[in-house]
């Protein structure tokens, strides 16, 4: 199968075909392709792949040598916080592990080290709160303490990513300084209230 690529005009476009043969699979009107694809491109650019190859073997019209053709129409999405645009190569380069950025992609954008010992930064936007802190504001990369530590279990939770943070049960909002329904504060111990009604 061949890959052929056209552009919208855009002479600073690349596209990286990295791996080969290419296969597609046509299913109730979705068309899967199975490959490895690599394209860059400026983003909100346009970029059409035009498909070509006989049909499958287990097609019938495949031994009239019937050529199938498809185009794939690819628009490339704009940057995100968390992403720095490189304006010599027109890519999105999204912050590594250990780093992390909020400003605007488009506007001086850096990434920043993750310097506090409260938190970690798993790249991008992405900042996890360490057990016993809390975020209060997930567009920033401050953290403030818990008051009840055992209450905070970080923003990193069984490979499952928080952006606050996770209360332990039966801890809830800011902080994790509530108490679920059904619970009560009792210094700094939680206890279930049982409700006994006599008659």
């Amino acid at each position: 199968m061949q890959i052929a690529e056209t552009v919208n005009n855009k002479s600073d476009f690349k596209a990286y075909v990295v791996a080969s043969p290419v296969y597609l699979t046509f299913t109730n009107g979705v068309v899967y392709i199975k490959t490895t694809l690599k394209m860059i491109g400026e983003p909100l650019s346009t970029a059409v792949l035009n498909f070509q190859g006989l049909q499958s073997s287990s097609n019938m019209l495949s031994a009239l040598g019937l050529l199938m053709n498809y185009d794939l129409n690819i628009l490339f999405i704009k940057c995100e916080v968390g992403d720095v645009y490189d304006d010599s190569t027109k890519t999105c380069d999204t912050c590594v592990a250990g780093t992390y950025s909020f400003d605007e992609p488009y506007n001086g954008a850096r990434c920043y080290q993750c310097e506090s010992e409260q938190e970690t930064c798993l790249g991008g936007s992405k900042i996890a709160p360490k057990p016993g802190y809390w975020r209060y504001d997930i567009t920033k990369a401050s953290v403030l303490e818990c008051p009840a530590s055992e209450a905070c279990m970080g923003g990193l939770v069984d490979d499952v990513y928080y952006p606050e943070g996770l209360c332990d049960f039966p801890y809830e909002g800011n902080l994790c300084n509530k108490c679920a329904p059904n619970y009560a504060k009792f210094g700094c111990n939680y206890l279930w209230l049982r409700r006994v009604i006599n008659f």
